[in-house]
């Protein structure tokens, strides 16, 4: 087994002096070390790891696969004190993405691919003119890192997807984290379980039946594969660098790491994450140590977009599990990044009508926008106008982290997710291809990588200042900048007890302050960084 120790940040000259106290600490329990900068992984047997650290560990099992964690509270020992801040890779369990793409499979090479309600998939390149992306920009000279928990993506068809949207296709560039690797599901296999997911008559349970092993692969293929080629549709003139890394808290943490540091030594101007956790599925120790890269990517001028989430209010990753409390996803919850909710829109012909919180209902499954009030981050400085509610005004339960005194709980004001929003309904859906034809599928998986080619374009114009938008995004001047979501929520049928939220003028934990106009963000992105202080 093995682990990371996050180390405190240390003048240079004073590194020597952690690890040696770290040698000493690995040596009288005999674990094995490696020094990697600002973190040293120890190995070892599970049991000698886990006395070390105090821990037990115990399996969960879950229909699609078993994974460790620890239940017990992890103690840092007293001589690790000051030398180390965190230890990441005691919980192996899994971010999720959305379980349910609906993915639609054109009818004939002839006919544009059709979705189940008649209304054909929606190509990129109508989502930019929706949302008014500069047409001046395309983020030529930039970087976005995407980062890949799982799967991967077919090269055949990325070629398919820029062809049929009539683009260069950019550089795109896999790069193993840690043992990750880009690794789709075969074609062959990946056709099969894609012409039965195409089928409505199938349920999504007689999907797992039928594929036990592909189904969750073939997914994951469909998540990289669409992070892919929508970031890259919407900034055609970046270059795409995507950061496979294993599914687990620790592979996020170093995936996050390698971003920041690039392929060239040198930040990304924006990191997609489509991946995450409902915070009381993540420990403590996981969740500060991943919270910490997002402030290190922060402070190093790169702009990280998070899904917030397809499973509403409730933030679970299991599809037919009702949630009893409300739970926001991380990391989208993080202070330090910039969370991306979904909408839906009425597609009439040509034409793009009314715009709501996503909330919709496929094989029988309900997916919605996630969005609420996070239980572990308090509520930071520039969120303080937007109204985001305290624990006690909750229309429902709501989780809250262990740490948080039961005296002030009612008070609590967590960090209101999301921020912004976008396009995310699966039906009809973002046009895509995959597994060899062209289809459709959606989720704020889908709206992150378009905001992350927004970010990608005005990085062109300012340069590293995109890593403030997370925060201007709430400042007064912007607000003609966003279409505010008023209608729509993200209550999950059957979570009765659960807090919900509704969409409303201005901030909302479904669609947080709305969808972008990108020529007007543009326009105040400049004007705020041209003023004093900006």
């Amino acid at each position: 087994m093995r682990v990371s120790l996050v180390l405190h940040p240390v003048a240079p000259d004073e590194r020597h002096r952690q690890h040696h106290v770290i040698a000493r600490f690995a040596a009288h329990h005999g674990l094995q070390l490696s020094f990697h900068g600002d973190h040293v992984r120890v190995e070892g047997p599970e049991g000698r790891l886990c006395r070390a650290f105090g821990i037990t560990r115990v399996a969960h099992e879950h229909p699609h696969g078993g994974f460790r964690r620890h239940h017990t509270h992890l103690v840092m020992p007293t001589h690790l004190h000051g030398a180390v801040a965190h230890v990441v890779g005691f919980d192996e369990s899994r971010a999720s993405v959305s379980r349910l793409h609906h993915l639609r499979e054109a009818r004939s090479h002839h006919a544009a691919p059709r979705a189940r309600g008649g209304t054909a998939p929606i190509p990129v390149a109508r989502l930019l003119e929706h949302y008014n992306f500069p047409a001046d920009l395309d983020g030529t000279g930039q970087r976005i890192a995407i980062i890949s928990l799982g799967g991967g993506f077919h090269e055949s068809d990325l070629d398919g997807f820029f062809k049929r949207a009539g683009l260069r296709r950019p550089d795109i560039r896999a790069i193993p984290v840690d043992g990750g690797k880009n690794a789709p599901l075969p074609m062959a296999r990946l056709k099969r379980v894609m012409a039965a997911y195409n089928t409505p008559s199938i349920s999504l349970g007689q999907l797992w039946r039928d594929f036990p092993k592909d189904l969750s692969a073939a997914i994951s293929t469909v998540e990289a594969t669409m992070d892919v080629e929508i970031a890259a549709a919407a900034a055609p003139g970046a270059r795409i660098e995507v950061y496979c890394a294993e599914n687990s808290p620790q592979g996020l943490y170093h995936a996050i790491r390698a971003a920041i540091s690039g392929s060239d030594g040198t930040p990304p101007a924006v990191i997609s994450l489509s991946w995450g956790w409902p915070e009381e599925q993540l420990s403590g120790e996981s969740a500060s140590a991943i919270n910490q890269a997002m402030e290190l990517a922060w402070n190093a001028g790169v702009c990280v977009c998070c899904a917030s989430g397809d499973s509403g209010s409730v933030g679970l990753a299991d599809d037919d599990i009702a949630s009893d409390a409300a739970s926001v996803l991380f990391p989208a919850s993080s202070p330090w990044v910039l969370a991306c909710g979904g909408t839906e829109v009425e597609v009439h012909g040509a034409t793009f009508r009314r715009e709501t919180a996503w909330n919709a209902v496929g094989r029988g499954v309900q997916q919605a926008t996630g969005g609420g009030v996070s239980g572990a981050f308090r509520a930071p400085a520039w969120q303080q106008g937007a109204a985001v509610p305290s624990r006690a005004t909750l229309n429902g339960a709501a989780w809250i982290a262990p740490s948080v005194p039961p005296e002030t709980r009612a008070a609590f004001v967590g960090r209101g997710v999301p921020d912004v929003a976008a396009y995310a309904a699966q039906d009809p859906g973002y046009l895509l291809h995959v597994g060899g034809t062209d289809c459709g599928a959606g989720g704020t998986s889908a709206a992150t990588p378009l905001w992350a080619g927004l970010v990608a374009r005005l990085a062109q114009e300012v340069g590293g200042k995109v890593r403030l938008l997370p925060r201007l995004v709430y400042a007064p001047t912007f607000a003609d900048a966003f279409r505010s979501i008023e209608s729509g929520d993200n209550a999950i049928r059957g979570a009765t007890s659960a807090a919900s939220f509704a969409a409303a003028p201005g901030w909302s934990a479904c669609c947080g302050v709305g969808a972008p106009d990108g020529q007007r963000l543009r326009e105040r992105l400049v004007q705020a960084l041209a003023a004093p202080h900006g």
